[in-house]
């Protein structure tokens, strides 16, 4: 009876040998688990950062390049309003002077149509002194008779 005994002790031995390697596989595979998953979330945390570090960089290097586009839009409006209200302001000094030698212009013409009229008047004077004495000459050289 020693050799059952002997078998069914070592059977048991074995079954808790086994056992205790199947714990132990089971706790080093829940260890490699946990390590993994420790790596996972580590190296997502780090790409996370680095995106997230990125995307930083990013927004901030564009909102850089838009406030100097920005400053350069506002720069250049700036220059062609200046520009711009300048060339009007030469413009109203060409206005007013042109204005000014219209009113000028427009007094001598008013000047000279004066002047016209009266030679006018004269002139139909004139002409009519020369016909009232061309009419005396004819009367009294000869194309109606002597009486």
């Amino acid at each position: 009876m020693t050799a059952p005994l002997t078998v069914e002790i070592e059977l048991k031995d074995l079954l808790i040998e086994l056992r205790q390697s199947v714990k132990d596989l089971d706790a080093k595979q829940e260890q490699r688990f946990k390590e993994l998953e420790q790596k996972t979330e580590q190296r997502f945390n780090q790409l996370e950062e680095k995106t997230e570090q990125r995307f930083n960089q990013l927004e901030e290097k564009t909102e850089q390049r838009f406030n100097q586009l920005e400053e350069k839009t506002e720069q250049r409006f700036k220059e062609l309003e200046e520009k711009t209200e300048q060339r009007f302001k030469e413009l109203e000094n060409k206005v007013d002077k042109i204005g000014t030698t219209v009113t000028a212009l427009s007094e001598k013409l008013d000047s000279l149509d004066k002047r016209v009229g009266k030679l006018e008047s004269t002139q139909a004077t004139q002409l009519w002194a020369l016909i009232a004495l061309l009419i005396g000459a004819f009367i009294k050289f000869g194309f109606f008779p002597n009486t």
